[in-house]
């Protein structure tokens, strides 16, 4: 699944490549599947962040901060503890991403541009949400690798296929389309402090958002150590006994019920 995110990546640089003959809806579908094969990459950035992706804990936590979050112009290690702590305080003030269940907070304005300043948020302030001075020292070790890696990868793209591949194909789904799939995912999984099981998605939803067993992102929540293979093994939440999972079957549905 990981190679497979890594290879939509590719095909999306490459497709954008044969939009320059003049068909503009390659260079619109190469920057879709691209973006598409990034927030894969950021699905197996959450398992890495469990030690889920491998059994090995270093080759987690390098393929997990290499591959995943400097691709992705994040940090892994403060992204980590924020993740952790979100965690251990959903459905609490404490939770550092309780936007994406606060009704009173989850509105028509966490559209448009809102999830793109929350992810440059993520970025630059980690140290204002949680760790403190700990979490500032983790964000300056990491920063500069997160620089080179993204400078060589524009270099590269640039070198071999020109400045308006890497634009279309890197950069917009980078710091747009990707960060929006991945708004309207955690929206839909987490709105109104319920955790959702989705049931039988239609499979372009399932591949868009539901890789790496986040169709049934809610068993995740009750319990972190089991690999997302084996989520599906969990009862179904209609016997569960916790009132916080429910079942849906759209992301996109859930997502725009949440925005309403």
């Amino acid at each position: 699944m990981l190679l497979t995110a890594v290879c939509e990546v590719l095909g999306g640089l490459v497709l954008v490549q044969f939009s320059k003959s003049g068909h503009f809806s390659l260079a619109l579908s190469g920057a879709v599947v691209t973006s598409i094969g990034m927030h894969a990459l950021g699905l197996a950035q959450h398992e890495s962040f469990h030690r889920l992706l491998f059994k090995s804990p270093k080759l987690n936590d390098n393929v997990g901060r290499v591959l995943c979050s400097w691709f992705l112009f994040t940090q892994f290690a403060p992204l980590k503890r924020l993740h952790l702590a979100h965690h251990r305080g959903f459905g609490l003030t404490a939770d550092p991403d309780r936007w994406h269940w606060d009704g009173q907070r989850n509105s028509r304005q966490s559209l448009g541009l809102l999830f793109q300043i929350l992810l440059f948020r993520r970025i630059w302030f980690f140290g204002d949400i949680v760790g403190g001075g700990k979490q500032r020292r983790l964000m300056s070790a990491e920063f500069p690798w997160i620089i080179l890696v993204q400078a060589s990868i524009c270099v590269s793209i640039v070198v071999f296929a020109g400045p308006m591949v890497y634009f279309v194909g890197w950069f917009v789904p980078l710091f747009s389309l990707m960060p929006l799939l991945e708004h309207v995912r955690v929206v839909a999984e987490h709105h109104q402090t319920a955790l959702r099981v989705f049931v039988s998605p239609n499979p372009i939803e399932r591949w868009v958002f539901g890789r790496f067993g986040f169709a049934s992102h809610g068993y995740h929540h009750k319990d972190p150590r089991l690999r997302w293979f084996e989520l599906s093994k969990e009862s179904s939440p209609d016997g569960d006994s916790s009132p916080l999972i429910v079942n849906a079957h759209s992301w996109l549905r859930e997502f725009a019920w949440a925005m309403r």
